[in-house]
């Protein structure tokens, strides 16, 4: 059974290869393909915090994974995963 990627569950218009109608920019989640199939997911769509952190250490933001750790997509992933959860933290 596929998972659901976070653009599925957010409805955010993403595909599954980074573009999306109407938007200049791909999402960086949907276009990272190195995270393919971690956590069962689409290129970064079951590991869209760690990309999210990843980002924000590049551009010197104050993002933390509290944020992330707080979403319901990500306490969904975290437990259909169970003990093979992936957090990147």
């Amino acid at each position: 059974m596929q998972k659901v990627n976070c653009w599925d569950f957010r409805k955010c218009g993403e595909k599954s290869d980074g573009t999306s109608a109407g938007q200049p920019k791909p999402c960086d989640v949907a276009a990272e393909e190195k995270c393919d199939q971690i956590n069962h997911g689409r290129n970064g769509g079951r590991v869209c915090w760690f990309i999210r952190q990843k980002r924000a250490e590049r551009k010197d933001k104050g993002f933390t994974m509290m944020c992330c750790s707080q979403c319901d997509f990500y306490k969904m992933v975290e437990k259909e995963e169970g003990d093979n959860f992936f957090a990147y933290q």
